[in-house]
């Protein structure tokens, strides 16, 4: 049953950081096509995220 658990906690920690990864990456392109500190730019990035 350990085992099982421990392949568990491996899955999930591998889909969060994917998901991490996904998140920074909007992050990134969005400030490169928007600008570092527009709102506009915040507001879209905070629609696209949801």
């Amino acid at each position: 049953m350990k085992k099982d658990s421990i392949v568990v906690k491996y899955i999930i920690l591998y889909f969060n950081n994917t998901i991490t990864k996904c998140v920074a990456n909007a992050i990134q392109i969005s400030r490169l096509f928007l600008g570092g500190g527009s709102k506009e730019g915040s507001c879209l990035l905070a629609y696209a995220i949801v």
